[in-house]
């Protein structure tokens, strides 16, 4: 009774971790604990497939992941009819995010204790050389490629451009200048190159872009 009235007065799933489950004929996926463990192992197991096929030839394990998470988004697994709203529906992906994200905290904090503060500071005239050739650069190369793609996306007048030519340049210019900072930290770790002078150069200069941009 009391938690029919819970249930009407929230108007949204309020299920717990103890509600249901495969002993009580709920599925396996009823529980939002049982439904994350189930998304985890989907996850970790078609990313290990992926790089065992990957691996052979010298790819690092990030590219599985991607490969794997395009895989899994809409793109692929997701044009299947029902998987998304069965495996991945929309009340999960907060808890996922939120796992995610502290698992890429607590990894980016591992990676920071590696680093040898002699080297990183011994290195940062030539880190901030190569960041700002990595910022000017791509920002360049960026804002000449927006006038084409500006171009192409004002043709129409449904599809009129709302947007002042140099907001729109500005912005894939400094899209492109952004660093994939825990990829590039994944593939320098992987490949034991993380504590040497080329990857503390590598590692300092993303970290100066990503803040930069």
């Amino acid at each position: 009774m009391v938690e029919d009235e819970n249930l009407t007065a929230s108007g949204n799933d309020s299920r717990t971790v103890g509600d249901g489950g495969i002993f009580t004929g709920s599925g396996v996926l009823a529980t939002p604990l049982s439904l994350f463990f189930v998304q985890a192992m989907i996850i970790i197991s078609l990313s290990r497939l992926l790089h065992f096929f990957l691996g052979k030839i010298n790819q690092p394990r990030v590219v599985s992941e991607i490969i794997g998470g395009v895989c899994l988004g809409p793109s692929a697994l997701g044009r299947i009819p029902g998987f998304l709203a069965k495996i991945f529906p929309d009340s999960s992906l907060a808890n996922l995010s939120l796992v995610a994200n502290l698992g890429l905290v607590f990894y980016l904090f591992m990676v920071g204790l590696e680093l040898e503060p002699a080297t990183f500071f011994g290195n940062l005239k030539k880190s901030l050389i190569l960041a700002a050739a990595g910022i000017v650069v791509p920002l360049m190369m960026g804002a000449a490629c927006s006038w084409g793609l500006y171009e192409y996306l004002s043709i129409g007048v449904e599809s009129k451009m709302t947007v002042s030519f140099g907001s729109f340049a500005l912005f894939i210019g400094t899209a492109m200048t952004i660093t994939a900072f825990p990829v590039l930290a994944r593939i320098l770790t992987e490949k034991c190159m993380l504590t040497t002078q080329l990857g503390t150069m590598t590692i300092s200069a993303a970290a100066i872009d990503d803040v930069l941009a």
